[in-house]
């Protein structure tokens, strides 16, 4: 027998599915109405981030260097979502509008903020 380690997923390219909101060392899952429809898709030819805050698209210009992510104001469309969708993707944007580290793990990655809250996100096959 013969083992091997599997490759971390691919930070370009990946659809990275958001599955917690993180606040210094507590990460807590999106609520319900909002799970599985938060993502986010890094392009390094385009040097965008492309994806959905759970009701609304997003697009906005990205920076990826020496292990920091940081996006422009994003752009995004303005539908009106159920109250607990909307609290999520305020807190999504906030989080998302402040250069963040990264750490890359198998199949996971989380964007933290120096203020320590930031998202955990796992990688789409």
């Amino acid at each position: 027998m013969r083992l091997t380690r599997e490759r971390d997923a691919p930070l370009h390219g990946t659809r990275w599915r958001i599955t917690a909101l993180v606040d210094k060392d507590v990460a807590s899952s999106l609520p319900a109405a909002a799970a599985g429809k938060a993502w986010f898709t890094l392009d390094r030819k385009a040097g965008t981030a492309s994806g959905s805050l759970g009701c609304n698209r997003f697009t906005a210009r990205a920076t990826v260097r020496d292990r920091h992510l940081t996006l422009s104001s994003p752009r995004t469309t303005r539908k009106m979502c159920d109250g607990s969708l909307m609290s999520v993707e305020r807190n999504l944007t906030e989080r998302l509008a402040r250069p963040m580290s990264y750490r890359l793990t198998h199949r996971a990655i989380t964007l933290t903020s120096e203020n320590g809250k930031g998202i955990q996100a796992a990688a789409e096959r």
